[in-house]
C-alpha cells in the first residue's frame, strides 16, 4: 500500500499519535525513526537515527537518557518505540514518560520485563500516490456533476 511506520514532525504530531494508537495506555507504538547504520555501541547511535520516509529529522521525543542502543543481553538497539503500555512505563515511570520515545530491540517485547505482555504495535501512514488522488479527484467530481444534474430535472 505504499506506506511506512509514522514519521513524527513536532509535539502536535507526537500528541496525536500517542494520544490516537496507545490504546488508553495499552500499547507501546513503533515509530518509523530507527538506526541504519547498526554500528553498535558508541556515542554516535544517537546521530544516526533516520526516519522511514526519508524526512529529515528535526524533533525528537526521546525518553530521559536515551538512546542508548543498550538492550537486554547486550542486544543492539535500533528501531525506535514510544513508551504507551502503562505497565512497562510503570517499571521505571521516572524515565519512561508516556509519549516519550525509547531505542529498542527488533522484537518490541523487553523480556526483562515481566510486565511487558503488549509488544509494540506499528503506526503507519500510507500516503496515496498522486495518480491515486487524481482518480479520487475526478471520481468525486463526477458523483458531484450527476448528483447537480438530477437535481436540475
Amino acid at each position: 500500500m505504499g506506506g511506512n511506520l509514522v514519521t513524527i514532525n513536532d509535539a502536535a504530531e507526537n500528541s496525536f499519535v500517542y494520544n490516537t494508537f496507545s490504546g488508553g495506555q495499552t500499547r507501546n507504538l513503533w515509530i518509523g525513526l530507527y538506526d541504519p547504520t547498526q554500528d553498535g555501541q558508541g556515542g554516535s547511535h544517537a546521530s544516526n537515527f533516520v526516519w522511514a520516509d526519508g524526512e529529515p529529522v528535526g524533533y525528537t521525543n526521546w525518553s530521559l537518557g536515551e538512546p542508548t542502543n543498550a538492550g537486554p543481553n547486550g542486544i543492539p538497539e535500533y528501531y525506535v518505540q514510544m513508551w504507551g503500555n502503562a505497565a512497562d512505563i510503570s517499571q521505571f515511570p521516572s524515565v519512561r514518560t508516556p509519549g516519550t520515545w525509547n531505542d529498542i530491540i527488533d522484537s518490541g517485547i523487553y523480556p526483562n520485563l515481566p510486565n511487558s505482555v503488549s509488544g509494540a504495535f506499528g503506526v503507519v501512514e500510507i500516503i496515496p500516490e498522486p495518480a491515486s488522488l487524481s482518480l479520487l479527484a475526478v471520481g468525486v467530481m463526477g458523483l458531484l456533476t450527476k448528483k447537480m444534474g438530477k437535481g436540475r430535472r
